[in-house]
């Protein structure tokens, strides 16, 4: 009996899907929120993540839902061995100034797989939004999104700032702030000072 027990547990454990091993990392934001990331991690703890970049698209309207980047890196391990990915974010809402930290934990099992890769989309949304999505490659309607995982962030003050006058992006923040639109409905997170 104990023995059967044992084999039942080993067979569940090995049923467990493996983490992947390559990850296609894109971001993206709502068209009304263009943001300056400045922080980031998955399974680790937050840092900066060098320069900071000026991220804009229309993950509320259309596909693709992020800004043109895309990255194949390597998959994160699985610091826990729960199946389970903490995703940690820092910005900047470029309209406001406003500053927001969130973190979400995300289900590896919910992730899209193509082409060798798990597809993965950080968007950011007004108010604090952090929404990550694993959407399947092509066009499609939104109603087709895979969110697995979502929160309003809290607010970091301290690291507001007025990035339209950095000078760090030039050319593409006037782009960015003459493409941005209205909301298209009432802001999933509320907003806050």
């Amino acid at each position: 009996m104990m023995r059967a027990a044992l084999v039942a547990v080993l067979l569940l454990v090995g049923c467990r899907e493996a983490a992947p091993e390559k990850m296609s990392l894109r971001f993206g934001t709502f068209g009304s929120s263009p943001v300056v990331h400045t922080h980031f991690s998955i399974e680790q703890p937050m840092g900066e993540i060098g320069q900071p970049v000026l991220i804009h698209s229309f993950a509320d309207r259309r596909y693709p839902r992020f800004d043109g980047s895309d990255a194949l890196i390597g998959g994160p391990r699985d610091a826990g061995e729960d199946g389970i990915w903490r995703v940690e974010a820092q910005w900047t809402e470029l309209l406001t100034g406003k500053s927001w930290r969130a973190a979400v934990d995300v289900p590896v099992d919910r992730m899209t797989r193509g082409s060798g890769a798990v597809n993965f989309q950080v968007i950011f949304g007004p108010n604090g939004l952090l929404e990550i999505d694993s959407d399947q490659a092509g066009p499609k309607p939104l109603a087709e999104v895979n969110t697995i995982g979502r929160t309003c962030g809290t607010r970091v003050s301290e690291a507001d700032r007025d990035w339209t006058v950095s000078g760090l992006f030039p050319g593409k923040q006037e782009r960015t702030l003459a493409a941005v639109t209205p909301p298209v409905g009432p802001p999933t997170c509320p907003p806050r000072d």
